[in-house]
């Protein structure tokens, strides 16, 4: 009896070792992925995500080897030890990647379970591990051809049970994800399905580097609270509405992301509705009779998710569906407290979170400029040019901005592309202008089309994207009522 208790644990941890090794070696890249989101360096993720499989697939055919079968369950049981520890070590730490345990063939979030099965995993290797005289003396061909059989056929089917339910578990998972995309063509609750709403992009909103708009809203205490107080530390605020599937699909996961990330982050949820509804769910959240926050901060869909950093400014494109919602999260999670999560995209981003180049330009009256001077004040840096439709448009309401700029407003610089002095001075601003004729620095700043602006804070380091037109420069600048 022990004898085939020996062979079925054998063959079981060949199967398992062995397809584990296959799916790793299906998905280099997914593994090299999922290692490095782990934490591991891109030097030691591109050695283990080879060294991995090799291992697995060494101590897989240790279990066909008569003399080699406790070694192989010394091994196993010493990397089963190994990843349970890790994966507890993740989820301790909030993390919940991808596992990528069996690669290609499956692979699912780190979470408790994968410590589950990873036990089972151990029960077999454990088992054989105490076996050490009886391997000594172990011969498989003692063992009856029916029994032998019985055994391997068994052990073939669970695992092939266990792949095919993994199979099925991926497909439903691909099908709800259709479905998902499918919902999100109507997250828009209908009093929203207004014009601007369906037309415009959900992932366009205010600019990184905006401050947040000022709005005031009821928080979970049936409070009036104003947006000053709301943002206390690192914030992603979520937008959600009660007639929204998608968002009720996701509130189990907002909720424990809450629990695992409230030391670093705030977890805000905006939401229409009674104060009950929504205190059901969650026990931090803003009430908006309308859309009033979700206006001034542009988001148009439900859920959306925006992150603000702790200086109170927008520090993420709008990311809107629960795809790009759990990708900003884990972005977070990952990377920790970040000043803005980069859009990657070049005509956007400009040179966010550098210091600006250095550069020298004269002014309309001759006087050279220099990019140091930039240091000691905030400043915004619009490009403008005299001949711009666009321009001319915001130039009389920039004018009353500049007459009327607080002591805490950015100081305004104007980068002109047009050389001619006379269409300049007829700008009227007090503000310097700077003659960019070739338009290197324009270019060396990613600032493309007119008018476009950027934030630069008082050690002259880019602190927002490119504002491309009015309403995005204004909104750099605090205004909230265009």
């Amino acid at each position: 009896m022990i004898d085939a208790l020996i062979l079925c644990a054998c063959v079981f941890l060949f199967l398992v070792f062995s397809i584990a090794s296959v799916g790793k070696l299906s998905d280099i890249q997914g593994g090299k992925k999922s290692l490095k989101q782990m934490g591991f360096s891109e030097k030691h993720a591109s050695v283990l995500v080879f060294i991995l499989p090799i291992l697995e697939i060494i101590i897989a055919i240790g279990f066909l080897i008569k003399d080699f079968i406790w070694l192989s369950s010394v091994a196993s049981t010493a990397l089963l030890l190994g990843f349970i520890g890790f994966v507890y070590y993740q989820i301790k730490k909030g993390s919940s990647t991808e596992c990528h345990c069996f690669g290609a063939i499956h692979s699912e979030p780190i979470s408790p379970k994968v410590i589950l099965r990873n036990f089972l995993f151990l029960v077999p290797s454990v088992f054989l591990l105490f076996q050490y005289e009886r391997l000594q003396i172990f011969n498989p061909f003692e063992i009856s051809f029916d029994l032998s059989l019985q055994v391997i056929f068994g052990s073939v089917v669970i695992v092939l049970l266990t792949l095919v339910s993994f199979y099925l578990k991926e497909n439903i998972k691909k099908q709800n994800e259709i479905l998902r995309r499918l919902e999100i063509l109507s997250l828009v609750t209908k009093e929203d399905e207004t014009e601007e709403r369906n037309l415009r992009n959900p992932t366009e909103g205010l600019p990184i580097g905006a401050p947040i708009p000022e709005f005031k809203a009821k928080n979970e205490k049936g409070e009036i609270v104003a947006s000053s107080s709301v943002f206390q530390k690192p914030s992603i605020l979520i937008f959600t509405s009660p007639n929204c599937e998608l968002c009720n699909l996701l509130l189990p996961e907002i909720k424990s992301w809450q629990e695992k990330m409230k030391e670093r982050f705030d977890f805000i949820v905006v939401s229409n509705g009674s104060t009950k509804e929504i205190y059901e769910k969650f026990n931090k959240f803003l009430i908006q009779e309308d859309h009033e926050i979700s206006d001034a901060f542009k988001t148009r869909w439900t859920p959306t998710a925006i992150f603000i950093n702790r200086n109170a400014r927008i520090a993420s494109a709008p990311a809107a569906g629960d795809k790009a919602i759990r990708a900003m999260v884990e972005y977070l999670n990952l990377n920790g407290e970040v000043e803005f999560i980069p859009e990657g995209k070049e005509e956007k981003d400009g040179k966010i979170g550098s210091v600006i180049p250095d550069f020298s330009l004269e002014d309309l009256d001759g006087n050279s400029f220099y990019s140091r001077q930039f240091i000691g004040r905030k400043t915004i840096l619009v490009y403008w040019s005299p001949t711009c439709g666009f321009c001319k448009e915001m130039l009389e309401e920039l004018r009353e901005w500049e007459k009327k700029r607080k002591p805490y407003d950015p100081a305004l610089v104007v980068l002109t592309a047009s050389p001619d002095i006379g269409k300049n001075r007829d700008l009227r601003l007090q503000a310097p202008i700077l003659i960019d004729k070739n338009r290197e620095v324009s270019e060396m700043l990613g600032m493309k089309g007119t008018p476009s602006a950027i934030l630069i804070d008082e050690n002259a380091r880019i602190i927002s994207q490119i504002a491309i037109g009015a309403e995005q420069i204004w909104a750099l600048l605090g205004r909230s009522d265009l």
